[in-house]
């Protein structure tokens, strides 16, 4: 045991799972319990003697302790999981602000739109006075 009374972790699994447990009754017989047999004749239960083949059966339905702690391990695991979400939502909305606002995609589409423009209605060369016979569609290679 922990400080005040409470309990560690692994001694509180280790508790739950040797507490005695209630069993479901088989799926064919609707009229049995776990703890009582209903009697034709009279309306009240019988107690259900202690056998032990009824003993073998409850030990049978058992759950080890392995195998709890790893069904409990992965219910917290599950639920921390749960409550990193908003944290994980939040960086995204801010990575996203930050983004648009430090790139300014806006500004920069209208200035490549700019110069897409500039470049198109405004590069002649072949010139013969004033007039530019060829545009930028006009060239043949880079060199």
């Amino acid at each position: 045991s922990s400080h005040f009374g409470t309990w560690a972790f692994v001694e509180l699994a280790a508790r739950f799972a040797q507490a005695r447990l209630h069993v479901a009754p088989p799926a064919g017989n609707m009229m049995r319990s776990s703890t009582c047999i209903m009697s034709g004749s009279s309306a009240e239960p019988k107690k259900k003697p202690k056998t032990a083949n009824r003993i073998s059966e409850e030990q049978a339905l058992r759950v080890p302790l392995g195998i709890y702690l790893s069904w409990v391990k992965n219910e917290l695991d599950n639920e921390t999981a749960c409550l990193e979400l908003p944290f994980t939502i939040l960086l995204l909305v801010s990575f996203s602000a930050l983004a648009y606002l430090h790139l300014r995609q806006a500004d920069v589409f209208v200035l490549e739109g700019a110069i897409r423009f500039d470049i198109q209605e405004n590069a002649n060369f072949a010139w013969s006075g004033n007039f530019g016979h060829k545009t930028i569609f006009d060239v043949n290679s880079i060199a």
